[in-house]
């Protein structure tokens, strides 16, 4: 659940150093009218709601925790680390990640440098952040996608290891092909057409940009038209 906060600065930085993709997407947003006392009456669910939620959550986290503890499989530790973060237990959710990391459960790696990163959960403290590429890095050898696209965007910006976007583009690479992450397919052909960690080559860059069109990708559908419009051209 912390994945945005890990690629939304990169996603910034991407989009407008390609020549392609300068628009800003936008949220709509609908105001509407409602009387005092049907606000408060709102309010009132909405924290009732919340206080039932994070009961049965927490009586979720406590299940887990204990199968974690009792039966030493690192799936159960990962559910319990996932229960705890989605009611902001933060330092529970860090126990319960590491020790399915350390029982090499992928997922548990990720989300463990997931939570390291997070500026919310633990104030964007560097040491965190040197941390959490370790994570990445052995979510990656165990063939988590999820951390390999993490990490290359830790190379891509050389934010807490020395910048390498060929290294990046590899990952990156890995990503989209084995992850199936569009997000990866069209960074990817952001950096052929741009020629980032690589010699430029607009048909990878097009090829890329149609994989992550194919899978929904509607960032990488607008590149694709750009860029085969500019190729017909010439």
């Amino acid at each position: 659940m912390f994945k945005i906060y890990s690629i939304i600065a990169f996603i910034l930085t991407l989009t407008f150093a390609a020549s392609n993709t300068n628009d800003s997407q936008f949220i709509n947003i609908i105001p509407f009218e409602a009387n005092a006392t049907e606000a408060n009456e709102t309010n009132n669910n909405i924290t009732i709601d919340a206080h039932f939620f994070e009961k049965v959550q927490l009586s979720l986290y406590y299940n887990y925790y204990l199968k974690c503890r009792q039966n030493n499989d690192p799936k159960d530790c990962y559910m319990a680390g996932e229960i705890a973060s989605s009611i902001k237990k933060y330092n529970e959710a860090l126990d319960m990640y590491k020790i399915s990391c350390e029982k090499n459960y992928s997922s548990g790696c990720t989300n463990l440098g997931y939570l390291l990163s997070d500026a919310i959960a633990y104030g964007g403290n560097h040491n965190n952040n040197f941390e959490a590429v370790k994570y990445y890095k052995k979510a990656c050898s165990l063939k988590n996608y999820d951390g390999c696209e993490s990490l290359a965007i830790e190379y891509y910006n050389g934010n807490f290891v020395p910048q390498n976007r060929a290294k990046a583009l590899h990952l990156f690479q890995q990503a989209c092909n084995k992850g199936n992450s569009m997000y990866s397919c069209n960074t990817t052909g952001v950096m052929f057409e741009n020629g980032y960690g690589c010699k430029r080559s607009l048909n990878q860059a097009l090829e890329y940009y149609r994989k992550g069109c194919v899978g929904k990708n509607l960032i990488a559908c607008k590149n694709y038209a750009t860029l085969k419009q500019t190729i017909d051209k010439k």
